[in-house]
């Protein structure tokens, strides 16, 4: 009864009065530093609106624990009893990220009641990926998976909101990759600039991911997302194994370096690879990825390059990946208007100046040169803005996607998925846990 009166009063009501509804959506990503936390309003028929903006650091100690504990998921398949079973500081690592997690929303929280702010009705909470195992990456027989960890229960009681969590797994369940889950949230941005379309989304993360938007023949706007690649993975591990850093700021290392070819072919042919032991910058979408496939080619650190040549080097290979993954976009569609960027990696000036080099004429792969003549051909002078051009706050964006799909599932709300042979799914992503009663802690 409880938790009907609540949802009835803190939902339902709000909702059904045509109250703006109010959500905050907080993101932890793979690069391991920061709680990002967004009081977002998505009133109907308008434009989406960030209304607050809070990040805070990780706790020093936590990153390396967290690493610790991803290695021990991924060993143990994706089985959290057994990861339990062999390595007891699970619990406590879980924990300390769920207290970083609390203490950010709540000082978010508060610093919205401080601006006068409606009532927040939800919390949309990623968690933090410790695994990640799509059906793009089995081998016949075997199972896919996906694991974010946080204590979605804890979260609930500590803040009195309804929290949504979990959004990864039915769309796993249903056959489908799990990521990333931003195409969904675009196509909802886009009906304020429909005028625009066709656009691409590029976001330059731990890893890179695209999303291009486009008008189908009945005027529904569609899109199509897939992960490209490494992007920050390698100019951050360069920083952080040589500096005191946790990464290159404002690219000033990386824009004294100069570019090795030979390093760059490492990067691209022996980085990354899919569970058949194939590269995965070659394979066709869709497809996602867990930084846990990359790894430093052995060349790469052996080779004879100061720190500047590697993190120049790391640069231009993140681009590569992005200009490189744009071949799968199919020739039927039409050509973006405009690459809107997001993501921490576009604040590098250095990977920005090598993604429109790469568009240009900057160096590539000697067999690749057919490929990228015809890539050039496509995109060359198309405009590279940052996602504030048309109003959207990048550095918002991951969390307030979190916000998004925890309103859909609230809404009962769900998702339209396309298949591989165009067949439609309607998926309902995340479950809940609520803030009075009994809930089971997702894992």
């Amino acid at each position: 009864m409880k938790r009907i009166l609540f949802f009835l009063c803190f939902v339902v009501f709000p909702l059904w009065a045509k109250q703006i509804p109010l959500v905050a959506g907080i993101m932890t990503g793979n690069s391991l530093d920061a709680v990002d936390v967004v009081v977002s309003a998505f009133p109907e028929n308008e434009p989406v609106r960030d209304l607050l903006f809070y990040s805070q650091a990780y706790p020093s100690q936590l990153r390396q624990d967290l690493l610790k504990l991803k290695k021990v998921v991924t060993a143990e398949d994706g089985n959290m009893d057994r990861v339990y079973q062999t390595f007891p500081q699970a619990c406590e690592i879980i924990q300390t990220y769920t207290t970083a997690v609390i203490q950010a929303t709540k000082t978010a929280l508060q610093k919205a009641q401080e601006k006068g702010l409606g009532p927040v009705i939800a919390i949309g909470f990623h968690g933090q990926t410790c695994a990640h195992k799509p059906p793009s990456y089995c081998r016949s027989g075997e199972k896919a998976y996906t694991v974010q960890v946080g204590d979605a229960k804890r979260l609930a009681k500590e803040t009195g909101l309804l929290v949504v969590f979990d959004f990864r797994t039915a769309f796993i369940q249903a056959g489908f990759e799990g990521a990333p889950l931003a195409p969904f949230h675009h196509q909802r941005l886009a009906e304020s600039f429909r005028k625009h379309l066709p656009l691409l989304f590029i976001n330059a993360g731990n890893t890179s991911n695209l999303t291009y938007l486009y008008e189908d023949q009945k005027g529904a706007i569609q899109s199509l997302g897939w992960d490209m690649g490494p992007c920050n993975h390698f100019p951050d591990l360069w920083v952080r194994k040589n500096t005191t850093l946790p990464f290159d700021v404002d690219g000033k290392r990386a824009a004294k370096g100069r570019l090795s070819i030979p390093v760059l072919r490492a990067y691209f042919y022996e980085s990354v690879s899919n569970g058949a032991g194939k590269n995965f910058l070659l394979q066709q979408p869709a497809k996602s990825s867990d930084p846990q496939w990359y790894h430093l080619p052995l060349s790469a650190s052996k080779a004879r390059l100061s720190l500047n040549d590697h993190l120049k080097t790391a640069c231009y290979f993140s681009g590569y990946v992005m200009i490189h993954g744009l071949s799968f976009l199919p020739a039927r569609l039409s050509t973006p208007k405009a690459i809107l960027t997001f993501g921490g990696g576009w604040r590098n000036p250095v990977l920005r100046l090598s993604v429109k080099e790469l568009l240009a004429n900057g160096p590539i792969l000697r067999e690749h040169q057919g490929l990228f003549e015809l890539i050039r051909k496509r995109y060359q002078g198309i405009p590279l803005l940052p996602s504030q051009a048309f109003g959207i706050d990048d550095r918002a964006m991951e969390a307030r996607i979190m916000a998004d799909l925890a309103l859909r599932r609230l809404q009962n709300e769900p998702i339209l998925v396309s298949g591989a042979r165009g067949q439609k799914t309607r998926i309902l992503a995340g479950e809940i846990a609520w803030p009075l009663g009994e809930n089971l802690t997702f894992q």
